[in-house]
């Protein structure tokens, strides 16, 4: 499977999983142990599958962040002081 066709179907996965399930970088983290050899996603052994799903998954946490600050307040990257929102 090529590597945009498996980050496809991942993430397609990762979304329709219920959100209280998706909402934290842990549950990305979980979900990409789990995720991480059900697709064949590198020819080279220098890539690692985990590390590359969980950047997409965290990525893909991050565009669908809470956007205004009343949402904000129970973010997990607001609490960092990291939060964009």
């Amino acid at each position: 499977m090529h590597q945009v066709s498996a980050r496809h179907e991942i993430i397609r996965e990762w979304r329709s999983l219920p959100k209280q399930q998706r909402q934290t970088d842990e549950q990305a983290v979980l979900f990409a142990m789990q995720i991480k050899n059900k697709y064949k996603l590198f020819s080279s052994e220098s890539a690692d599958p985990f590390q590359t799903v969980k950047g997409w998954l965290l990525i893909t946490n991050l565009s669908s962040a809470p956007k205004n600050s009343a949402e904000c307040s129970g973010h997990p990257s607001f609490q960092n002081s990291s939060c964009s929102c």
